[in-house]
């Protein structure tokens, strides 16, 4: 193909040869749902809309790949990190031949001449990991916009910390765990509610794992009010720590290290640590989980529902094999072990030590962060003049830079928001 650049897929600036380049491997959603070209093509869209945010048609594999681009789709000088000690025990690689595998014009079988698809030859079909990696694409971020984004540190608001009953949270502060009652997860009484009783210094407080209680009249969701609770009451506690950290470095700090198992059902702790850990918590329970009964079942339940959606009749050899198959299966066959790359992370972590993989997983939520409100996606797509266009690309963001001044006057006037803290 010869010499190309690529573009940001977060700004739209260029990335041209020798410059820090970012990419992110990425796979396709299991559904695009109404986003999928089918439906668009037969309804129309006037825009794309998911709950889902930047990851509405990939979700990333693993966390980013540092280098600089060749100038021919790929980065060199690959920067070794925790990331890239994590990526090539995983797969079994060097991490130049994961990248090469990444950014190849590759395909899944060998054509008989033999060209774009080096990078095949470094795989091995019967390895389920190298298969994942095959299904694997990326996206490209400028490498020193990644860096500038990483490093600034936004205004923490109201919702980007963890909430006050949080163990983690509670036991920075210096509170105990004293007492924890039987409580069944159907009950939401208030009486049963604030299950686990935490004690300093002679000054008790109740939680439920999320928000704490008092038995005051009124509620308390800050911490400068707990602060001023517990200074009331005679008793001291030291909220830096807990004010100077976002959400995901408290999730890393207060949840992470009391984890001991991603297949805990707790949706107040493993929930957030798979999601940081970039996972799907139905995913990773399921991977880890399911035998090959349930697995299955699972398939053909799925293509006979589809089946149905569509007013299609369901495939004969679907129902055959659904006979044959589940008469011969036992119930209590032993599981599946998959391999995920969410759970390695995790067991990484707790081998290495609570600071291993930090810095790739915080900075990488930084500049996720900037994707939805600026209407991006994570899409491999974005080449560009093989130069770049430069003076074009600043007098684009020059200008929607203008643009966004006009609207803050008029937003500034308004004056800050309600829930901002002290």
């Amino acid at each position: 193909m010869g010499s190309f650049s690529f573009t940001c897929q977060l700004s739209g600036l260029p990335i041209t040869s020798g410059e820090k380049a970012v990419i992110i491997p990425m796979i396709p959603k299991d559904n695009w749902w109404d986003n999928s070209e089918k439906s668009l093509r037969k309804f129309g869209q006037v825009a794309f809309c998911s709950n889902d945010g930047p990851n509405l048609f990939f979700e990333e594999l693993c966390f980013p790949i540092f280098g600089e681009y060749n100038d021919y789709g790929s980065i060199e000088n690959i920067i070794q990190d925790d990331n890239t000690k994590v990526l090539e025990e995983f797969f079994e690689l060097s991490i130049e031949d994961i990248v090469e595998v990444l950014t190849d014009g590759r395909k899944d079988e060998y054509p008989k001449s033999g060209q774009f698809c080096d990078s095949v030859k470094i795989l091995k079909k019967d390895n389920p990991k190298h298969m994942l990696l095959l299904r694997t694409s990326c996206t490209w971020i400028h490498g020193d916009l990644y860096e500038r984004l990483s490093k600034y540190e936004a205004k923490r608001g109201y919702f980007d910390r963890l909430d006050l009953g949080v163990d983690g949270v509670l036991t920075s502060l210096g509170f105990v765990l004293i007492k924890e009652n039987e409580r069944k997860l159907s009950d939401s009484s208030e009486k049963n509610r604030y299950y686990k009783i935490y004690e300093k210094d002679g000054l008790t407080l109740k939680s439920d794992g999320n928000w704490i209680d008092v038995s005051l009249k009124y509620d308390i969701y800050s911490i400068f009010d707990l602060e001023k609770y517990c200074t009331k009451n005679g008793v001291k506690i030291d909220i830096s720590d807990y004010v100077k950290k976002g959400m995901l470095e408290q999730v890393y700090d207060y949840i992470l290290p009391k984890v001991n198992n991603l297949q805990h059902h707790d949706r107040w702790t493993t929930q957030r640590v798979i999601r940081m850990l970039i996972g799907d918590e139905y995913k990773v329970h399921m991977m880890n989980h399911g035998t090959v009964l349930s697995e299955l079942k699972n398939t053909i339940e799925k293509i006979k529902k589809e089946s149905e959606e569509k007013g299609e009749k369901i495939p004969e050899q679907v129902l055959k094999l659904e006979t044959e198959m589940l008469e011969n299966l036992d119930e209590s066959e032993d599981e599946i072990e998959v391999d995920n790359i969410t759970v390695f992370y995790f067991n990484k972590i707790k081998e290495l030590g609570n600071d291993f993989m930090k810095k790739n997983i915080i900075d990488w939520h930084k500049v996720k962060s900037y994707y939805y409100p600026t209407g991006r996606y994570l899409y491999p797509i974005g080449t560009s003049p093989q130069d770049g266009d430069h003076k074009k690309v600043k007098q684009f963001l020059e200008i929607c830079l203008e643009s966004i001044n006009e609207t803050l006057k008029d937003v500034d006037r308004f004056g800050p928001e309600e829930d901002e803290e002290e």
